[in-house]
């Protein structure tokens, strides 16, 4: 009644006031800034309308003394290009710029045990006979093609105001990068626990804002690199690998700006460029050479999009956010691993030709993104059974002797692998729900920076509910095809659900939401608001699901080859599973980066999605078999 009443009215008021001036202000937008992902059209709109997107600010002058006030108390005017000007008693001169809005909020939001920290590995390839990469030449390719051109890498946050990033050129790089010792397999999971360690240990973002360490050793020794591509590198005069860890704060920049930052130390990185313009010089034809009629119409099925899209939007996310559960939750507070330890793993999924083949082959309207998000969620299912079983048989070990573990076990694996349908004590205590929510990463630009555009954050995301895989539907329709609990459900059916609720998400402007509700939340709102709005606003989703389009063929340091790279995404406070997808040369990668009580072993976990996707490769030649 509430929302019917007040709310919905109010929120229908204000958009429709605002998308209507945007949408008369369309003929003064020049072409050439037509984004490539419409979403982000409206803001370039918005700029036009309202000036309520900023563009990158130009640095603001300061002088630091050792008795340096407040800035907001010694602001003085401000200059002809819109520079703010800080005159403080001078000693040296002190340059900020303006921090991203969610670059702050993912500051702001961090907590504890969830530091918003990216990690991810380079590991080169080196040929026989010739010198390893060291620090210094490491120093020289990323101070050169970087440093110099990104300053946000000589960056640090301000300590009197953390909305302003401070630029700082002469630090010494020994405070950034270090070379270790090599990690080794023979040692353990000695690269994981590395790993883990840089996912869950803060930075000081008043000293530094990343930071990177680099090994040498032999090829395949750390586990960077597949058994499998060690081998392919071995035949062909590579012996020793190199091994580039890094750590980034999230409020650097985002996954796409590091892709942009990765492709300029690249040698093909005037290549990469050409390739992102060409795309941008394309769409922009393809907009430009469009009938004047189809704009008009196009123009009229955006403002539908956003007026009503906008109210179902808000609408799911409040449904979501009241009536959603995390079944992770009720297994968090029976067991006994401590909160914040990380379980890790990365796997080469498949080349990106064979997934799109195979996705539309099993169901004709599914993506790439979409096969694999269902491959993740039926994994997550699995990963839920488990702990269910492991539950039930410490809860009646309690009251269990010795001697009939070994009954017990086999009872609740059995209790527990029949898909929920048992009733009693043990479903009220443990229950896995038919549908999740998951939560999935859009950058605003199409996961391109645009020319002129500078590194950053231009991030939203959406929730969407996914269904579990449901055996019992199966066993109905084919008797004869159900097998198990974990193979007995239609493949096809169920990733053309999984596929419909991801379009669902994507058929409305929740990205644009989310950013602009984390920006109001970052410039506005205290910090216990901002985290308080981060737990909340996720929906109490299982997983966040993001997709990161690599390069497109294989890249080079110094002429050495880039052998294999992977990115973990920090987990968001209340979400216990991070998954990334990404490609490379060609092929399909992913990394999982979970919290132990959900996850207790990654590599189980990918495992489980390997397998899913050979059940989608059984179905999909058997579906080829009988066309």
């Amino acid at each position: 009644l509430t929302w019917n009443a007040c709310i919905g009215p109010y929120l229908l008021t204000i958009l429709f006031v605002i998308l209507t001036s945007m949408f008369l202000r369309f003929v003064q937008i020049n072409i050439s800034k037509t984004k490539i992902y419409v979403p982000f059209l409206i803001i370039e709109i918005g700029k036009k309308a309202f000036h309520f997107t900023q563009q990158v600010p130009n640095p603001i002058i300061c002088f630091r003394t050792s008795h340096q006030s407040s800035p907001k108390q010694n602001l003085d005017n401000i200059d002809d290009n819109g520079s703010e000007i800080r005159k403080i008693r001078a000693d040296r001169p002190v340059f900020k710029r303006q921090m991203t809005s969610i670059g702050r909020f993912s500051l702001r939001s961090q907590t504890t045990h969830n530091p918003s920290i990216v990690t991810f590995f380079i590991a080169f390839a080196n040929k026989k006979d010739s010198e390893a990469m060291t620090l210094k030449e490491f120093e020289n390719l990323w101070r050169r093609r970087v440093m110099d051109r990104h300053e946000r890498f000589r960056c640090h946050v301000c300590e009197d105001d953390d909305s302003y990033f401070e630029i700082v050129d002469k630090t010494p790089f020994e405070e950034y990068a270090s070379e270790v010792v090599h990690p080794l397999l023979a040692n353990g999971k000695e690269f994981h626990n590395k790993i883990e360690k840089f996912l869950t240990s803060h930075l000081n973002v008043n000293r530094k804002l990343w930071e990177a360490t680099i090994s040498t050793g032999p090829i395949g020794s750390s586990g960077a690199i597949d058994p499998a591509k060690a081998k392919k590198l071995l035949s062909t005069n590579h012996d020793t690998e190199t091994v580039a860890l890094f750590r980034i704060h999230h409020a650097l920049a985002d996954g796409v700006s590091m892709s942009v930052a990765l492709g300029d130390v690249t040698d093909e990185s005037n290549e990469l460029k050409s390739a992102v313009q060409s795309e941008i010089s394309r769409r922009h034809l393809k907009m430009k050479a469009m009938p004047f009629k189809e704009k008009i119409v196009w123009y009229s099925h955006l403002f539908i999009f956003y007026v009503f899209g906008s109210v179902k939007a808000l609408a799911l996310q409040f449904w979501r956010s009241i009536f959603a559960t995390n079944p992770f939750d009720q297994f968090f507070d029976v067991t006994t691993v401590p909160p914040g330890s990380r379980s890790t793993a990365w796997r080469t999924f498949s080349t990106v030709d064979k997934l799109k083949k195979v996705a539309k082959t099993v169901s004709p309207k599914s993506t790439l993104n979409d096969a694999f998000v269902a491959c993740v969620t039926a994994a997550i299912h699995r990963q839920l059974q488990e702990l269910k079983r492991e539950a039930l048989f410490k809860d009646e070990e309690k009251s269990t002797s010795q001697g009939e573990r070994k009954d017990k076990l086999e009872m609740s694996t059995a209790r527990s692998s029949s898909c929920d349908n048992n009733d009693g004590n043990s479903r009220k205590k443990f229950h896995i729900p038919p549908r999740i929510n998951i939560c999935v990463p859009v950058h605003l630009t199409g996961g391109v920076l645009l020319p002129g555009q500078k590194l950053g954050n231009k991030i939203g995301a959406f929730v969407t509910s996914v269904p579990f895989p449901v055996e019992e539907d199966r066993e109905k329709k084919y008797p004869e095809k159900h097998t198990d609990c974990h193979g007995g459900y239609d493949v096809g059916e169920r990733l053309a659900k999984v596929s419909a609720a991801l379009r669902e998400g994507k058929m409305t402007p929740a990205p644009l939401i989310a950013w602009r509700c984390a920006k109001f939340f970052s410039d506005y709102a205290p910090e216990p608001v901002a985290k308080f709005a981060m737990r909340n606003g996720n929906a109490k989703s299982v997983a966040v699901i993001s997709n990161i389009k690599g390069f497109p063929f294989r890249v080079h340091w110094n002429n050495r080859p880039v052998a294999f790279l992977s990115a973990f995404l920090p987990l968001p406070p209340g979400i216990p599973i991070g998954v990334v997808v990404q490609t490379y040369d060609g092929e399909v990668s992913f990394t999982v980066d979970a919290d132990r009580r959900a996850v207790p072993d990654a590599e189980k976990f990918a495992g489980w999605v390997m397998e899913e996707f050979e059940r989608m490769k059984v179905e999909a030649d058997a579906t080829t078999h009988c066309q």
